[in-house]
């Protein structure tokens, strides 16, 4: 290799590997498809190497391309490392912070976290992916965001560091000027354990509280109970948000933690410890 390759032409390289997609290389980058497209075909004819297999309609990296791109990684951490030196110096942040987290924590927390952080540092650029705990997990294994803030399970301590942001039960919420009639309804959450073990405990108590109907979100949920359609098994800090009240029926303690999870294999930027550091604050 006679010169070092072009870094823009390598971060087109890296989005597009990382994503295994031109058009989310496109979108991180802010420009067309065809200027990722060209970008990585220079870069090849740079290094003398395929990068992409010859396939159409699938993105594929070739084991040069695959060699590439893991050592792209450190790359950029590196000018990631450097960026973060030259603003320490200087006393300020500025940048992105790239992140992901639930809908549900987005929409209740978010906000009053965003107004923190634009009070303290107006220049600072978050950018944030929204989807369930799964597919959180799996951006921050590969790389896609730098730390996701999502309900946490015991197993995830072996596979990411953990920052803890919030602790509390669920519980069951009603409106507070509810009818009689929907304490019989029960609204609860699809594929939630925890709605599971609650329904389990009162039909065991000879309780008669049977689903209604199922939904994904927490603040569907919630804003469902708020119309008088029936009580709902929800989080506490949501149910706050919602100003709900509690059911006078017993139920079993069930614990929550949401945490900041991020690689064990790479180190936070200064500005993504900033913002979880921010978060972790009371009010």
């Amino acid at each position: 290799m006679r010169h070092l390759p072009n870094i823009t032409f390598l971060q087109y390289f890296y989005s597009a590997g990382k994503h295994r997609s031109m058009s989310k290389a496109a979108e991180e980058n802010f420009v067309t498809q065809s200027a990722i497209s060209q970008g990585i075909n220079k870069l090849e004819i740079e290094l003398g190497k395929q990068l992409l297999s010859n396939r159409k309609n699938r993105f594929e990296l070739t084991p040069d391309g695959q060699l590439l791109l893991e050592k792209c990684e450190g790359i950029f951490a590196e000018f990631s490392e450097l960026e973060d030196l030259f603003n320490e110096k200087e006393g300020v942040y500025q940048g992105k912070i790239s992140f992901a987290t639930s809908h549900s924590f987005a929409i209740t927390l978010l906000p009053l976290y965003y107004k923190k952080l634009f009070d303290a540092h107006p220049t600072i650029e978050p950018i944030l992916r929204l989807g369930h705990s799964g597919i959180v997990r799996e951006w921050v294994s590969k790389g896609d965001v730098e730390f996701g803030i999502i309900l946490t399970k015991e197993k995830d301590s072996l596979t990411f560091k953990m920052d803890p942001i919030l602790q509390g039960t669920y519980g069951l919420y009603k409106m507070k000027k509810s009818l009689k009639s929907t304490i019989e309804k029960l609204i609860i959450s699809e594929d939630s354990n925890e709605d599971k073990f609650i329904i389990n405990y009162l039909k065991e108590t000879g309780q008669k509280l049977p689903p209604v109907l199922e939904v994904l979100s927490w603040e569907v949920i919630a804003n469902m109970i708020t119309q008088g359609l029936g009580i709902g098994i929800l989080p506490d800090y949501v149910a706050e948000r919602h100003d709900l009240m509690a059911v006078p029926i017993p139920i079993p303690i069930i614990s929550y933690n949401i945490a900041a999870i991020s690689s064990q294999k790479r180190e936070l930027s200064r500005n993504a410890k900033m913002f979880i550091e921010l978060i972790q604050k009371k009010k």
